[in-house]
């Protein structure tokens, strides 16, 4: 299967996408608290649904790869690159789980245990080794080469 068939790499761009807005709507919730401004809680909303449409696309994501760890012979998918998505959902979860934790509780923005980085490792394979490297969210990146 190719990467342009293959639906995992549709659903994981548009996760890119949606964390690139994730991180845009983050910067202007973060601040309106810190600000102090009226409009704290129509970024909040936002950035709420577009954190709960990453959690929509990532079950999706999920579903797809217990599929194929069930029957990897059937997808032709490697074992690395099961666990390059493995990878890829590990880290997104991690960021939405941020942005929620601080979400919930807003003091301390500014410290350091507070920060959220919107960059996601991109995990490759290189003979049979995955490796990483930081893809930024801040503009879309596509996931993969068409």
């Amino acid at each position: 299967m190719t990467e342009r068939s293959d639906p995992f790499y549709v659903v994981k761009d548009e996760v890119i996408k949606s964390l690139a807005q994730a991180n845009t709507e983050y910067e202007a919730w973060k601040s309106n608290v810190l600000g102090k401004s009226a409009n704290i809680k129509t970024a909040e909303t936002a950035l709420r649904q577009t954190i709960r449409n990453i959690e929509w696309d990532l079950e999706d994501l999920q579903e797809t790869v217990l599929i194929v760890e069930k029957n990897p012979a059937k997808f032709f998918i490697p074992a690395d690159e099961l666990r390059s998505r493995q990878f890829f959902l590990h880290d997104v979860k991690a960021i939405v789980r941020r942005v929620k934790d601080n979400l919930a509780d807003p003091r301390d923005l500014n410290s350091n245990r507070k920060s959220v980085s919107f960059e996601i490792p991109t995990h490759a394979a290189v003979n049979g080794t995955v490796s990483r490297k930081v893809e930024k969210t801040n503009g879309f990146t596509p996931a993969h080469k068409p």
